[in-house]
C-alpha cells in the first residue's frame, strides 16, 4: 500500500489497463472487422527500423550540423495468452543512434538503449466489431554514458489505439517516469506525460503517413511534432520496405540533448510495420 501511495500516477495507469482487459467481452462470429496483423509472429518488428540522413531547417547546413539517424527495434513473443486473458506478452528492444557521420572522425553523438516489456490486448465491442487495441509497456531508457552526460529513466505507459475510419487510426498514450538518472529531473517539461499519434493509410503497401504530437508540462512552447511519410516508389510491393521522409520539430529527440530545440528534415530507408487498418473480411 505504501508503494501505491508513493506512485499514484503509476497506480492509475496500471488500473486503467486492468479495467480494459477485464471488461473485454469474449466474442465469436464471422464477418467481423479484424486487424490486418491478427496473428503475431514469434519474432517481429516493434518500432520502425530505419536509416535516414538530413540537416536542420533552423540553422546552417554543413558537415557539423548534418547527421545520420538509425534505429533497430524488435520484439520477441513470450506468451499469446498471458494470465489467461488473451494478452500478448513481448520482450522488446529499441536502439536509436545519432551519428555525426559527415564529420572527420564520424563520432556517435548519442546512442539511446531501450529494453522493455509489452503487454497488448485487442479489444472488441459487444457486437463483435473491433474497438481498438490496448498496450501496457514497462521500459528503461539509457544512453550508456557516465558522469554529467549520463541520461537514464524508467517508464510505464498505457496506450490505446482505435479506428476513426477505414484507413485512419489514432493512438493516445500516457506515461509515468521514475528513477531518473543525472540531469533528468526536468525531463517532463520537454516531453509532457503523453502523446497523440495519427496514422493514415493512403494506399495499401504504397503510402502511409504518421503524425506524432506531444506537449511539455509547462505553458511554454516545449514539446515536439514529428511527421513521417512512407512511400514505395516501385510498381510492385516491397513488403514492408519504404522510403521515409521525416520532419522533426521540437525537443527531446535524443536523451543527451533533450533540452535542445531542433527542426530537422531527414530522408532514407525504413522497414515499417503499419498499425492495424480496419478491413472487413
Amino acid at each position: 500500500m505504501k508503494c501505491l501511495a508513493r506512485y499514484p500516477r503509476m497506480t492509475t495507469i496500471c488500473m486503467l489497463f486492468i479495467l480494459v482487459v477485464c471488461h473485454t467481452p469474449e466474442v465469436n462470429g464471422q464477418g467481423m472487422d479484424r486487424p490486418v496483423y491478427s496473428d503475431p509472429a514469434g519474432f517481429s518488428l516493434f518500432r520502425d527500423n530505419y536509416m535516414i540522413t538530413g540537416a536542420p531547417t533552423n540553422g546552417r547546413i554543413d558537415r557539423q550540423t548534418s547527421d545520420v539517424v538509425f534505429q533497430l527495434s524488435f520484439r520477441q513473443l513470450i506468451s499469446r495468452n498471458f494470465l489467461g486473458r488473451g494478452i500478448l506478452f513481448y520482450a522488446t528492444y529499441t536502439q536509436t543512434s545519432f551519428w555525426d557521420v559527415y564529420q572527420v572522425s564520424c563520432p556517435m553523438r548519442d546512442v539511446n538503449y531501450k529494453p522493455g516489456a509489452l503487454f497488448s490486448k485487442t479489444v472488441y465491442g459487444r457486437n463483435g466489431r473491433l474497438a481498438g487495441k490496448a498496450e501496457f509497456i514497462v521500459d528503461h531508457s539509457s544512453n550508456g554514458l557516465g558522469g554529467p552526460t549520463s541520461r537514464s529513466l524508467n517508464r510505464i505507459s498505457l496506450g490505446y489505439l482505435f479506428p476513426v475510419g477505414p484507413t485512419t487510426t489514432i493512438k493516445v498514450k500516457a506515461w509515468y517516469h521514475w528513477a531518473y538518472g543525472v540531469g533528468r529531473r526536468n525531463y517532463l517539461n520537454y516531453t509532457g506525460i503523453g502523446n497523440v499519434n495519427l496514422y493514415h493509410e493512403f494506399k495499401p503497401g504504397k503510402a502511409y503517413a504518421r503524425l506524432t504530437v506531444s506537449k511539455g508540462l509547462n505553458l511554454d512552447a516545449k514539446g515536439m511534432v514529428r511527421t513521417r511519410l512512407y512511400f514505395n516508389p516501385l510498381r510492385k510491393k516491397m513488403g514492408n520496405q519504404y522510403l521515409m521522409l521525416e520532419w522533426y520539430v521540437g525537443h527531446a529527440e535524443s536523451l543527451l540533448e533533450y533540452e535542445v530545440f531542433q527542426s530537422s528534415i531527414r530522408v532514407g530507408y525504413a522497414i515499417h510495420m503499419p498499425e492495424f487498418v480496419i478491413r472487413r473480411k
